[in-house]
């Protein structure tokens, strides 16, 4: 059985290289103890066409620096969090073979090894005409006890790895070279070419399994390695993460279950699987080693959701291969705009968007208005009921009825407190009976998040857009940094801030919900500090209007402002500056790049437009309950807002629009 295609990453090599020239690639975190030993056996090699290729996965104990300080023989790459020893691994092997290295030797720095390692190793590849070379590894103490002398696999127990001699005195029983099957990473030379054909590591293991998941692929294109008995090199065995620790429990048995769906198909690999499982759920009942049992029980389903997502990135990135993605759920345009970057990047990609949107808060009218590329036509807008009745559910399972997703995906708009229950469930159900191919993904923070498929870190704390674009993009396979992407308005809209702006300061006192909603008692004690040569408008729906015009004052020029949904946003694209609540307003704002201030109360702005964006957030954090993220508030009254003065707001806003008025008309 073949591996998956498609699951493994080749490496394009540079036509040039330095003949016989090593890179030494070492990952490392948090080494500090064990690097002087490491550091002496490198410097003591007679053979010299070599340099040292130092991957430090943000230790804290200043690995790295001890590395930059051996010389310029030492290559220092840092990474700024862990990022594992599989993608360690590979950044060593890409800046080596960059740098004209003809061999990659791969090598722990847990290891203490004698002068001529590097020469009898690269001595074996020319006389063996091997692809690969690995020496006799020893535990480092008792030092004549045997960790591995090469090794294979074990094809009954579904390709599982065998360290030859392992636990066993070296008593001459070793004393011949021989062709093996497999040996560890911890110290094997391997031609350049082979990172061609054979690929780069698995990053997905993070760490272990990663060696015997490549070793296996090198096997099977066919590339030979040799076991060198005169090379020996001594090994301090899981010095820095722990013979059985919760972290070396938890992705041993996570990458074996990965290790097993990747390599032995769905049939053999699910056979294999009960057969551990039942071991496991054995001794977790008896008590034997019972924290163990179940550790490994959970990170075995893990394994399988770790594959899951595998083969989903995989068909998510393939070109030209075409599938069906249901997105959901949404209700307020602020959210679905701050997904329509992922949306239609999606669309893009020739996939197929089912978005499920609830019915009745215009959320398919608001779409009109986003530009979302070429192939909005593969974009299909399925309504959840809302409110429920009979039949408006039937109509909704008869739409449902007709898809055929490849991956649902819940959005994690939501905040933590107030992620509903209901979507997860609703989904799992229509997975469960209609959608049986389908692969259910969304947030580790999801409420009844173990029904998933697939569960996806995702920071919360980030904000709207940050959050759906990393998280996403985190589903894919991918790591972002940076400000995502934003997409833009139709130009009918967009085009408004390239004219001159028609008003100065366009208020917007609306939001759903009264916990996002300034008292509008507020308002005239407000428009008495703003100057009078400044042009105001107030857009809001008629009757936020006529509540504000009846306690406006009569001598001041207010223009009153309503209409359809497209009037209002371009009437906050043809203002200065926009003054709003925690609402879709703000998204509206930031996406047209459009200074405003925005009052916040139940939320933090960090978590809604973060700092990317064109607004100025008021957040007074005053009360115990903030922030509660609800949609409701649960006190007397809502404090969090009422709080805040409108001196607080005028200083906010008179800077900014004294700013305009400088120039061109336009805040910087």
């Amino acid at each position: 059985m073949k591996a998956d295609k498609g699951l493994d990453s080749l490496l394009a090599l540079p036509t040039k290289f330095v003949a016989g020239k090593i890179g030494v690639v070492t990952v490392l975190f948090n080494s500090a103890r064990v690097l002087d030993d490491f550091f002496a056996s490198i410097e003591s090699q007679g053979y010299a066409n070599f340099a040292v290729y130092c991957v430090d996965n943000a230790s804290q104990d200043g690995s790295s620096q001890l590395c930059s300080d051996r010389g310029d023989r030492y290559v220092v790459i840092r990474n700024e969090r862990n990022l594992g020893v599989a993608k360690g691994n590979n950044q060593g092997i890409k800046a080596a073979i960059s740098d004209g290295c003809e061999y990659v030797l791969l090598l722990n720095n847990d290891v203490v090894f004698g002068k001529d390692l590097f020469r009898q190793m690269l001595e074996g590849m020319h006389t063996h005409l091997a692809d690969m070379t690995t020496p006799l590894c020893y535990f480092h103490e008792p030092e004549n006890l045997v960790w591995c002398a090469g090794g294979g696999f074990n094809r009954l127990a579904g390709n599982r790895q065998i360290h030859y001699g392992e636990g066993v005195v070296d008593t001459g029983q070793f004393d011949a070279d021989r062709r093996v099957e497999y040996s560890p990473t911890c110290c094997v030379l391997i031609k350049r070419g082979l990172f061609e054909t054979v690929g780069l590591m698995d990053e997905r293991y993070f760490v272990y399994w990663d060696d015997t998941d490549w070793m296996l692929r090198a096997k099977r294109s066919g590339a030979s390695l040799w076991f060198l008995h005169t090379a020996k090199l001594w090994h301090k065995v899981s010095s820095l993460t722990g013979k059985a620790s919760e972290f070396s429990v938890r992705f041993t048995h996570r990458n074996h279950a990965y290790y097993f769906y990747k390599h032995m198909g769905w049939l053999r690999a699910g056979l294999y699987s009960m057969g551990y499982q039942a071991i496991y759920l054995l001794c977790a009942l008896t008590g034997i080693r019972e924290n163990v049992a179940r550790s490994s029980l959970r990170a075995w389903k893990e394994g399988l959701a770790l594959y899951h997502s595998a083969i989903l990135q995989q068909r998510l990135r393939c070109p030209g291969q075409s599938l069906e993605i249901v997105y959901g759920v949404f209700k307020g345009m602020g959210d679905l705009l701050n997904a329509a970057p992922v949306i239609a990047e999606e669309l893009n990609r020739g996939h197929k968007i089912k978005l499920m949107i609830f019915a009745k808060f215009g959320l398919e009218d608001f779409l009109r208005l986003v530009e979302l590329g070429p192939n909005r036509g593969n974009l299909e807008i399925v309504h959840v009921p809302i409110p429920v009745s009979i039949g408006a559910i039937k109509q909704f399972i008869s739409l449902a009825s007709a898809l055929d997703p490849d991956l649902v995906w819940i959005s994690p708009h939501a905040p933590r407190k107030a992620a509903s229950w209901k979507i997860p469930l609703l989904f799992w159900l229509l997975k469960s009976t209609l959608w049986r191919g389908a692969c259910l993904a969304g947030a580790d923070s999801e409420p009844l998040s173990f029904l998933f498929n697939i569960k996806v870190p995702v920071d919360r704390e980030l904000s709207l857009l940050e959050r759906e674009y990393r998280s996403f993009a985190t589903l894919n396979g991918n790591d972002v940094d940076g400000v995502p992407p934003r997409i833009s308005f139709i130009e009918r809209i967009q085009k408004c801030r390239d004219r001159e702006p028609i008003y100065d300061l366009l208020i917007h006192p609306g939001a759903n919900a009264a916990n996002r909603s300034w008292p509008h008692k507020y308002y005239p004690e407000l428009l008495a500090m703003i100057p009078e040569h400044y042009k105001i408008a107030v857009l809001g729906l008629p009757k936020d209007i006529e509540n504000l015009r009846q306690i406006f004052p009569a001598g001041r020029e207010v223009s009153f402002l309503t209409g359809t949904l497209e009037e209002a946003i371009t009437a906050i694209a043809s203002a200065r500056l926009l003054f709003t609540m925690d609402s879709g307003n703000v998204h509206f704002a930031n996406f047209l790049n459009l200074p405003n201030v925005a009052i916040f109360g139940k939320s933090a702005p960090d978590s809604i437009i973060g700092t990317w964006g064109s607004a100025l957030p008021i957040y007074e954090r005053k009360f115990d309950c903030q922030p509660c993220g609800r949609a409701v508030c649960t006190q007397k009254e809502v404090y969090c807002v009422n709080s805040i003065a409108p001196e607080t707001v005028a200083n906010a806003l008179l800077p900014l629009l004294q700013q305009g008025h400088k120039g061109s008309g336009r805040i910087a």
